[in-house]
């Protein structure tokens, strides 16, 4: 599920937004909390005259061969940077786009846990890509 909230002031409508993901017990047919908290993975945003984003991408399968699903994560991000110059006037730039490579969150038989043994593993070949909207 995705959830996402629009401030309602300003031209650029600051928005944020969560995705929380749940568990299916096939066998029970019981739905319980995935026990995964991700942060805001989408939001929008902007900075002086900067627009900046941020939008997660997931994936499911299976990285570890486990035969359980697992849970890869792409973080895009579309971002502005601020800096000074020599006068101590403030300097905006951007946007700048930058795209994460997959960030495995493995399965564990009640929750999702974020293992950094598969940040370079390739997808797996049978694994899909979950659509941005319709979650």
């Amino acid at each position: 599920m995705s959830s996402y909230a629009i401030q309602s002031q300003g031209r650029a409508r600051d928005a944020a937004g969560r995705d929380v993901f749940l568990l299916l017990d096939t066998e029970s047919r019981k739905l319980s909390p995935g026990q995964i908290d991700l942060g805001v993975a989408k939001s929008r945003t902007r900075m002086y005259w900067c627009l900046a984003a941020v939008s997660n991408s997931f994936i499911v399968g299976d990285v570890n061969q486990d035969r359980r699903q697992d849970l890869g994560v792409i973080r895009e991000e579309v971002r502005c940077e601020t800096d000074q110059d020599r006068e101590g006037w403030l300097v905006v730039t951007g946007p700048h786009y930058h795209r994460s490579r997959v960030r495995w969150h493995v399965f564990g038989g009640e929750d999702w846990s974020l293992d950094r043994d598969y940040d370079w593993t390739p997808v797996p070949q049978e694994a899909r890509e979950l659509p941005l909207i319709g979650i």
